[in-house]
């Protein structure tokens, strides 16, 4: 499933809204769903209400079959179309919120709890996941809220393997000594072989490539009786407190993206760059779209980092019309080529045009003053003088000579 088009004729900040997630002409994939989609624009203009709209559109038809076009929700109309080769399929929508909470007792997570989990506060609205197999609709919200059976399911064939492990371990202990502990090592080993640890594909394929720039990496031996543990490059065990809140937050999207059955899917992700610093804010969405490479995603950002990592179809630019409404005149999509330097996509996408704060701006404007000074100065000594100012000044902010 993948949302092609969107029109919202009155609600809230929007009039006469009409969003095209189709690939232009000329386009190598003229005319196919967008695979990824961007929103931009200053606070308030209404990225996030997007995402919360396409959540609620879909939630409403999350167990339909989807037939029609226009739907009623709240007392408005929207309208919204669906690609036509997929809309008949089950379909999942997963919804990372950009207050989805990074806790540490989210990754303390034990197999076989003794007591129900009380990791977060109550679930928002959460329904069936796709490994209950009840339904062929699913949606799943996550957020600072948690819903225990989610993740349980996501991590079944973990659990599955521990119990397993224990069994085998428990067999090789009772026949380790005696005669026939030759025969008993070796049935272990073989056993090992034949059922490998599913952690050891979640490092290689999922988490590994992006905990590498943490200094990290997932635990494939020992699991001390929770589902994951971490080490730093030198085996040094790091429990979950110690991991920054960045790492968490991405722990905690990446699983579910790559643990979950995501063909037909559409993933709605606000605010990706949040915790992160700028060199891993440059690779979260390629990471996020190689981990599920089916799935539609729909971003929320403030960061011209994530944003350079869309084609200029892909980014749609909210901005206010001369009534303070959000319309399809005042949409715009990008002008920067995918992988753009983010300070050009700064001033041509996201519309700023100085990153210099005030500070900056007097600063600069001392710098030509003195450049000035130093081109009518007659006396040789305090040109001497100017002309070292002005070259300490510009190696200090780096400017041009």
């Amino acid at each position: 499933m993948k949302i092609t088009k969107l029109k919202i004729e009155e609600f809230q900040q929007f009039r006469n809204l009409e969003l095209d997630f189709t690939y232009p002409d000329g386009h190598e994939k003229a005319g196919k769903p967008l695979e990824k989609v961007c929103f931009l624009g200053q606070s308030g203009t209404g990225k996030t209400r997007l995402l919360h709209i396409f959540r609620n559109l879909i939630h409403q038809t999350v167990n339909e079959k989807f037939e029609h076009e226009e739907i009623h929700l709240n007392g408005n109309t929207f309208h919204i179309e669906i690609s036509e080769t997929e809309q008949a399929s089950g379909k999942i929508l997963i919804h990372f919120h950009s207050d989805i909470m990074a806790n540490a007792n989210m990754l303390d997570l034990k197999p076989m709890p003794e007591e129900p989990m009380q990791l977060f506060n109550e679930p928002q609205v959460v329904y069936e996941t796709k490994s209950t197999q009840k339904t062929p609709s699913q949606f799943i919200d996550f957020s600072n809220n948690y819903n225990e059976n989610v993740w349980k399911n996501l991590f079944e064939n973990i659990k599955k393997y521990d119990e397993s492990f224990g069994r085998a371990s428990k067999e090789l202990g009772q026949n380790i000594s005696g005669e026939n502990s030759e025969n008993a090592i070796k049935k272990f080993e073989d056993w090992k072989k034949e059922n490998p640890n599913p952690r050891t594909r979640i490092a290689q394929e999922c988490l590994d490539p992006m905990l590498d720039y943490f200094n990290l990496k997932l635990n494939t031996n020992g699991t001390d009786n929770i589902y994951f543990s971490f080490q730093n490059k030198d085996n040094q065990k790091v429990p979950p407190h110690g991991l920054s809140t960045g790492t968490k937050q991405i722990i905690l999207t990446a699983l579910p993206i790559y643990l979950f059955d995501t063909k037909n899917t559409i993933i709605l992700f606000d605010e990706p760059e949040r915790s992160l610093f700028p060199d891993i804010q440059l690779k979260i969405v390629d990471y996020y779209t190689r981990l599920a490479p089916e799935v539609q995603f729909f971003f929320a950002t403030h960061s011209p980092m994530v944003a350079a990592a869309f084609e200029p179809c892909e980014r749609f630019i909210l901005r206010f019309d001369e009534n303070g409404y959000v319309t399809s005149d005042s949409v715009y999509k990008g002008d920067s080529p995918i992988g753009d330097d983010p300070n050009d996509m700064l001033f041509r996408d996201f519309g700023i045009r100085t990153i210099i704060n005030e500070h900056g701006t007097q600063q600069w404007e001392h710098y030509l003053n003195l450049k000035n000074k130093l081109k009518t100065e007659k006396n040789e000594e305090k040109k001497q003088e100017l002309m070292l100012e002005v070259v300490k000044l510009g190696n200090r902010y780096n400017y041009p000579a």
